[in-house]
């Protein structure tokens, strides 16, 4: 009985770390990352170019990108940081 008990146990487990691996698996195929396309390109702190001027980009480089809203994209440089960009400026790698 208790073998059995312990037998359940382990499919319990087994299971829940197959969706676990599966959710981060689907978590990471929807990353995208783009290269900056334009010679330079202004990144501001919010999707308009009215907000604050956070810094420039240059040609070729790249970021990843966690949001579109309309014309504009959240990127995220490889230190972390943050901002919105035209999304005309961009070129997303497959």
């Amino acid at each position: 009985m208790a073998s059995l008990s312990l037998s359940l146990v382990f499919k319990f487990f087994e299971l829940i770390l197959t969706l676990f691996i599966n959710f981060e698996k689907k978590k990471l195929s929807e990353i995208k990352y783009a290269i900056v396309y334009d010679k330079e390109i202004e990144v501001w702190s919010e999707p308009n170019n009215i907000s604050e001027l956070k810094f420039l980009l240059h040609e070729g480089t790249k970021v990843k990108q966690l949001d579109v809203i309309e014309d504009w994209v959240n990127i995220q440089l490889e230190n972390g940081t943050l901002g919105w960009i035209q999304s005309s400026s961009l070129r997303v790698l497959d």
